[in-house]
């Protein structure tokens, strides 16, 4: 049965879609198990990274006033 316009613009219910049943115990392949970790871990590393250069940024800027205040 194909998905008419109005059923993929969401007009028509849901109850009018063919339904799939899909288990709700399966795992998801072990590829997107590890391309998710991968994504994870890749996002930790890169707000880690912002959170250090904005740590040493402001501490530069810091300095820099408490020199221009005592000249």
């Amino acid at each position: 049965m194909k998905m008419g316009f109005l059923q993929l613009s969401s007009v028509l219910p849901i109850s009018v879609l063919p339904q799939q049943i899909v288990p709700a115990d399966v795992a998801p392949p072990g590829a997107v198990v590890a391309i998710s970790l991968i994504a994870l871990i890749g996002l930790g590393l890169l707000v880690t990274v912002i959170v250090i250069v904005s740590f040493l940024v402001i501490r530069a800027i810091r300095k820099n006033r408490t020199r221009k205040d005592d000249a």
